[in-house]
């Protein structure tokens, strides 16, 4: 079985290796919130302690940088640990049969630029409950950053330092039940698909 990272940075990350001066692109649309509604946020259920943004309540709006529109949104603001996807992503997904999103909820007013002049797509928030079937195997992953004043926490965040990169990543999956998608770990929400 493998498992890979959804990630949104990789693009640019590649774009500042080849020229570490110049200014690194993204060819898709961000998506920014327009007057957002924030709600709670989830918490370990361990330790107590925030592992999630505050929740993105309803109505929610959102404005997209260009016409080249992805079937899932990258977000530089509050919203980063979402699972935003358009209606192609969902109609797949559950044609697939893939498992791991509990709903999706539709983004009710979606503004493209002023410039674009084509009908605004429709994109979905998908809930990813937090899952404590998979965990992070700390000795066998090499993780860098910094060091964490917090006393670690075996399940949401078990290492000493925060993230700044990840060379090698080891899970614990002897809990796994066969979830398709599912919430990460440490703080930062990543999506894992498993292929057969």
């Amino acid at each position: 079985m493998s498992f890979y990272i959804l990630d949104d940075l990789s693009y640019t990350r590649q774009q500042t290796k080849d020229d570490p001066n110049g200014k690194a692109t993204y060819p898709w649309s961000d998506a920014y919130e327009i007057n957002r509604v924030s709600g709670d946020c989830e918490y370990c259920p361990k330790c107590g302690r925030p592992t999630t943004l505050l929740s993105w309540e309803r109505p929610r709006s959102i404005r997209l940088t260009n016409k080249h529109f992805p079937d899932r949104l990258c977000w530089w603001l509050s919203s980063s640990d979402l699972l935003c996807v358009s209606q192609k992503f969902k109609e797949l997904y559950e044609q697939a049969e893939l498992s791991g999103i509990e709903s999706f909820e539709q983004i009710e007013y979606v503004k493209t630029p002023s410039r674009y002049s084509g009908v605004a797509p429709t994109y979905f928030v998908g809930k990813i409950p937090f899952t404590q079937e998979i965990s992070l195997d700390v000795e066998n992953s090499i993780i860098s950053g910094f060091p964490r004043e917090k006393t670690p926490c075996a399940l949401c965040w078990p290492l000493q330092t925060t993230i700044s990169t990840i060379q090698y990543l080891a899970l614990h999956t002897d809990g796994w039940k066969g979830t398709d998608i599912f919430e990460g770990l440490c703080g930062w929400t990543y999506f894992f698909t498993t292929l057969s």
